[in-house]
């Protein structure tokens, strides 16, 4: 008996993962349709370290160069502080992923690509794009409520909550890449560069020398 599918893939979540396997289904020519509940992406601060897997991974997916484009490149990652404040004393400071003397040789040997420090809602963006291009469907304001598996494929049900009514896909695979529920997530805007621009690095570290508790 032949089978019905809607698609051979749902995905549920539009965060880095979903939309980076989505790109790679889309590559490939498989019909590929991801769902997540809100509106649009990821407009907080959130991930923005870069690795050389991920950066590999990147390339592969012929996107490498789009995000360099955008992303602060490796040579400007190179340092960590540790201050009273941020303007105040300068306690130490740290050469980080791989860009000091000791490790820089064992970043370059270990990878083609260079990390990047590139901020998740910039990162999310354009593979959403990339992936929309090439065949991938994106279903916003789609909340998934349940699946039903049988031997052949998964039922999923959803429900538009524009229209308040739920429909169901038929596909051959499901796969849940969903962030935890119900975190909240508070923006705060300010151009601070003023203040940090003599001293530029990826991380600054400010310790209370007063607190009476932890490290930092």
């Amino acid at each position: 008996m032949t089978q019905h599918y809607d698609t051979d893939v749902l995905i549920i979540g539009t965060g880095p993962a979903g939309s980076t396997l989505g790109l790679a289904l889309a590559n490939y020519g498989i019909k590929v349709q991801l769902f997540t509940q809100f509106s649009w992406l990821a407009n907080s601060p959130r991930a923005h370290i870069t690795n050389q897997r991920a950066m590999e991974v990147l390339r592969d997916l012929g996107v490498e160069e789009q995000v360099k484009e955008i992303a602060t490149p490796w040579e400007q990652m190179g340092e960590s502080l540790i201050t009273t404040s941020l303007v105040g004393e300068e306690i130490a400071r740290m050469s980080a992923w791989g860009t000091g003397d000791e490790r820089h040789g064992d970043y370059i040997k270990g990878s083609p690509c260079p990390l990047v420090d590139l901020i998740q809602p910039k990162m999310e963006a354009l593979l959403v794009k990339n992936a929309g291009e090439r065949g991938a469907i994106y279903n916003f304001n789609t909340e998934y409520l349940s699946h039903v598996q049988d031997e052949d494929a998964v039922t999923a049900t959803f429900l538009n909550r524009i229209t308040n009514t739920e429909f169901s896909l038929r596909a051959k695979y499901l796969v849940g890449v969903m962030a935890r529920a119900g975190t909240v997530y508070v923006t705060f805007k300010a151009d601070l560069s003023q203040y940090v621009q003599h001293r530029p690095a990826i991380l600054q570290w400010i310790v209370n020398p007063e607190a009476s508790f932890g490290d930092l």
